[in-house]
């Protein structure tokens, strides 16, 4: 016996003469393994490969979005340094121009003062030194108002608009940075969904040894059936694989293979079945509404000539089975005849009809009934195959057993006297009438 060997990983051991009795190589059973391992996990590991395409291109617009917001967040931050010391800058200016145009007038005054002191000096007689002496050492004053007015918050206008410039230069590197943030959280989120896109990868592919083998185990089985399947074509000399199929089996006295329904032999059974349901439905209902018919009729009749209603009981159909039995039917109110429950009972909403005393029975026109009755179960139930003795049984389900015959006469009565046993025989004699 030829030692059995691995042909392919992680699928059981087969030997080259199984394989050579199927038609197949080792090469071939590996590759047909491998196409049809393939072939399974194609459609998954594409799924999984797409999501994450997916996943990635949501992540990367999103990215790319917050990239752009923070950009044009930055560039519509970076004009309000500028604004910032602009603005600064005229206010300091305004201010220094106010301080000039204060200290202008006491510096004109000023100079009218020392001019009208030189023109004192000079009237008095006093020398030229003296003179230009009081403009060399007088103080300028409107010098100290201009700083104080002017210079010295012009000033610190200025150094605070130079901090706010700074503080507000710094704004857009903040919107940029914040941007950054936001990207690098989003790279975190992708990197998570791509972990658990490799890890459903990981276990499609972990379960690549499973489908190895049960592959191996299909290929071979479907090796087997062919190679069963081209046997009954030669042995049979059947033309398809599909009369194959149909193969019930072998006529034991003929020897030729039997076949089940074709597809087309079954579709006629099943319109048959159906046609079939659908005339016992017709019929059925043609018996329930003539009974109903018959029935109210034979009630006032029997009413009409007095009679008294003992009881109801259900309104039945005795059907014939396969093999001679028979089973008794319950009409229900729409139309419809079932069997009995399990435990025999009729159905709780079977239709009933009236029973009546012995004295409700058609008195000498029950054969008049009898013949109205019949007339009008033939005309409505004719069509559906009744024999004469299920006519009559519906006649007696109908209207009961025929009346008892009535009895029969008594003998006339004889006046004459009985024979004395005393007499012979003889008829005794009446006197003294």
């Amino acid at each position: 016996m030829a030692a059995s060997t691995t042909v392919v990983k992680n699928a059981a051991p087969v030997t080259t003469a199984q394989l050579r009795q199927y038609g197949l190589t080792p090469a071939q059973l590996r590759q047909m393994v491998s196409s049809e391992v393939a072939a399974q996990l194609a459609p998954t590991k594409a799924a999984i490969q797409q999501g994450q395409k997916t996943t990635d291109a949501q992540f990367g617009q999103r990215e790319q979005a917050v990239k752009n917001l923070s950009v044009d967040y930055a560039n519509l931050l970076k004009g309000i340094g500028p604004q910032v010391q602009a603005d600064y800058g005229n206010a300091a200016n305004a201010i220094a121009d106010f301080g000039r145009g204060f200290s202008g007038a006491v510096d004109q005054q000023a100079q009218k003062g020392e001019q009208a002191t030189n023109g004192l000096l000079s009237v008095a007689g006093a020398p030229s030194a003296q003179v230009g002496a009081v403009d060399a050492h007088m103080a300028p004053p409107a010098d100290p108002l201009y700083g104080m007015r002017g210079a010295i918050p012009a000033g610190a206008l200025t150094r605070e608009g130079a901090a706010f410039t700074a503080a507000a230069d710094m704004l857009p590197g903040f919107a940029l940075g914040r941007g950054q943030q936001n990207e690098l959280a989003l790279s975190g989120q992708q990197e998570i969904a791509d972990e658990k896109y490799r890890q459903e990868l990981g276990n499609l592919l972990a379960s690549v040894p499973g489908l190895r083998a049960t592959a191996q185990d299909a290929i071979l089985k479907n090796a087997r059936a062919d190679q069963a399947e081209n046997l009954l074509l030669s042995k049979y000399g059947l033309q398809s694989r599909t009369e194959v199929g149909n193969l019930t089996g072998v006529d034991p006295v003929t020897g030729k293979p039997t076949f089940k329904a074709t597809q087309a032999q079954q579709k006629a059974q099943q319109a048959a079945e159906k046609a079939r349901a659908s005339a016992i439905e017709r019929r059925d209902k043609a018996h329930a509404k003539v009974f109903t018919t018959l029935g109210q009729w034979i009630h006032n009749e029997r009413m009409k000539r007095g009679a008294v209603v003992v009881g109801h009981e259900p309104i039945t159909r005795t059907d014939k089975l396969p093999g001679g039995a028979s089973e008794v039917k319950y009409l229900l109110p729409n139309g419809t005849y079932v069997p009995a429950g399990p435990n025999g009972a009729p159905p709780k909403n079977a239709v009933m009809k009236p029973v009546y005393d012995e004295h409700g029975r058609l008195p000498l026109n029950y054969g008049v009934a009898r013949s109205y009755v019949l007339q009008q179960l033939r005309a409505a139930l004719g069509a559906y195959g009744y024999t004469p003795a299920e006519f009559s049984q519906m006649v007696d389900q109908l209207l009961g057993p025929p009346p008892p015959p009535p009895p029969a006469p008594l003998p006339p009565i004889s006046h004459r006297p009985a024979p004395h046993p005393n007499n012979g025989g003889a008829v005794p004699r009446h006197h003294g009438v």
